[in-house]
């Protein structure tokens, strides 16, 4: 199956034959003019040279349409080309900017793990401390600790869902890690919530 020709080719065809055409006529309109005329068969070689001049022109008629066609084909491509990547680029700014929301609301949860691990840092110093704190306290202290991370899980399930829907798997993983991360921590503080022998309060 024949390749089909690219549109730069077409283009560039059609500006070589239209060259070319001219050059054809140029060259019959001098012979025309430095020929004698002081013979019948100069006449003939005079006559021909006219005719074929005159061929060459209509044809330079042909090729100078061709040539304009070329040229409106080559603007529609490009006209069709760039309303393609004004498209495209559209979207990849809409894609920028979701990101753009998507790490926010990792630093968010970032920042709240971190603060949730200080929470907990924090009760541990306490329990050693000297006069460390009684066990309601302690209780008192870890449920706020255990909702804290209940609101991130939350949130970090929320933005796995959403990275999951829009394609966006660095996104989902990053966030199920740090819902991980969270689960962990829950856990370290139900041992502790067992070592104490109560319940969190609700």
């Amino acid at each position: 199956m024949a390749q089909k020709s690219k549109p730069t080719s077409e283009l560039t065809n059609a500006a070589a034959d239209l060259a070319a055409a001219l050059q054809r006529y140029e060259d019959l309109a001098a012979e025309v003019q430095r020929g004698s005329l002081d013979s019948e068969k100069a006449l003939g070689r005079a006559t021909k040279a006219v005719r074929e001049a005159q061929e060459s022109q209509e044809q330079i008629g042909f090729k100078l349409g061709a040539l304009v066609a070329a040229i409106t084909g080559a603007r529609e491509r490009q006209q069709a080309t760039s309303e393609a990547l004004l498209a495209r680029a559209l979207v990849v700014q809409a894609r920028v900017n979701r990101y753009e929301q998507f790490a926010e609301q990792l630093d968010e949860l970032g920042n709240a793990a971190r603060e949730i691990n200080q929470l907990m840092q924090g009760v541990a110093a306490q329990r050693g401390a000297e006069a460390p704190p009684t066990t309601a306290e302690t209780l008192a202290g870890l449920g706020v600790v255990d909702e804290r991370i209940g609101q991130a899980i939350e949130k970090a399930r929320a933005l796995l869902a959403e990275a999951k829907a829009e394609d966006a798997a660095d996104i989902a993983l990053r966030a199920d890690g740090i819902r991980q991360q969270m689960l962990a921590v829950r856990n370290k503080l139900r041992m502790v919530e067992k070592g104490l022998g109560g319940a969190l309060p609700n």
